[in-house]
Formats: structure tokens, sequence, C-alpha cells
């Protein structure tokens, strides 16, 4: 019910119930529940344009998944974390949160979200001017992407690759 909430943008009773669960959660000392609870929240927040608890609830959900040793919570928490930086135009320091997530969804084989992440280091490198990493990244990204079904990340990296050669920023 909680995540219809998120979902439906309704934001206040979502973040209720999250703030619920997460009692819960303590109460009934489910790290890996209240790992995906502080990460749902820490959505919440950012939605509701408050990123310094958003920030908090995802440094807390990652700080629960590097315990339990979930690869996947982790790379989750780290590029929610890239997000909510990039949410505050803070583009300088996105990068940071990307690198560590990359190689892990690569490492256990997610094939949606690690394409995700490199088209994310694409329009990053883009952005700040880094012509021949965007290419370099696009092609890494498109390698990937293109050995799936079709979607819309290969359309929209194709389209980036496509407007970094266009707008030629050697």
């Amino acid at each position: 019910m909680t995540n219809v909430y998120y979902n439906t943008g309704q934001l206040e009773q979502a973040h209720r119930y999250f703030t619920e669960l997460i009692k819960l959660d303590k109460a009934s000392n489910d790290k890996g529940a209240l790992s995906v609870s502080l990460f749902n929240l820490g959505h919440v927040n950012a939605s509701r344009k408050q990123f310094s608890k958003a920030n908090k609830n995802f440094k807390a959900s990652l700080k629960l998944s590097r315990e339990l040793a979930d690869d996947a919570g982790i790379a989750s928490a780290l590029k929610a974390m890239d997000v909510n930086v990039q949410a505050q135009s803070k583009n300088n320091t996105t990068k940071k949160y990307l690198r560590e997530p990359l190689q892990l969804f690569v490492a256990i084989h997610d094939k949606t979200e690690a394409p995700r992440v490199q088209r994310h280091l694409c329009d990053i490198a883009d952005e700040q001017g880094h012509f021949e990493q965007t290419i370099e990244d696009y092609l890494v990204a498109l390698s990937v992407l293109q050995k799936q079904p079709f979607s819309k990340a290969l359309m929209l990296t194709h389209r980036g690759l496509s407007a970094t050669y266009e707008n030629g920023r050697p």
C-alpha cells in the first residue's frame, strides 16, 4: 500500500507509512527490511524536496546494506544518493557515487540498472564538457544495451551519443 501512495504522488501518506514501517522494522530487528524502508523513505523525502533528510535515509540504508553484504542494496543506495545530489544541481559531485554501483550492478549481472548507471555517467560527462569520456561511456552503455531487447534506455543512449557527436565538443 505504501508504494501505491508514493507512485501516485500521495507523498504525505507515503511518508507516514514508511515512517511506521521503519518503526516496525526496528522493533522486529529486521535489518534487511529496515534498509529497504529507509531507502524508500529517502525517495519520498527527495520527492518532497527534503534532500538532506533523503540523504540521511540513503546513508542509513547504505550502512545496513554494507553490514548485510547486500550488493544490490549497496548499489541502489549509492545510485539514489547520486540522483539526490543531482536533484540539487551539484553535478560536479555526482560521479563519486556512480562508479561503485556500476561495478556492483555488473558483478551481480543486473542488466537493467548497470546500463542505466552507465548512461547516467554519459550524461554527467557530457554536461561537464568531457567529450571523449562521454563518447567512451556511451559506447560502453551501448555494448551492454544492444545485447538486450529494444528498450527506452537503448533509444536514449543512441540519442545521447548522436547528440554528442552532433555537438562535437572535442
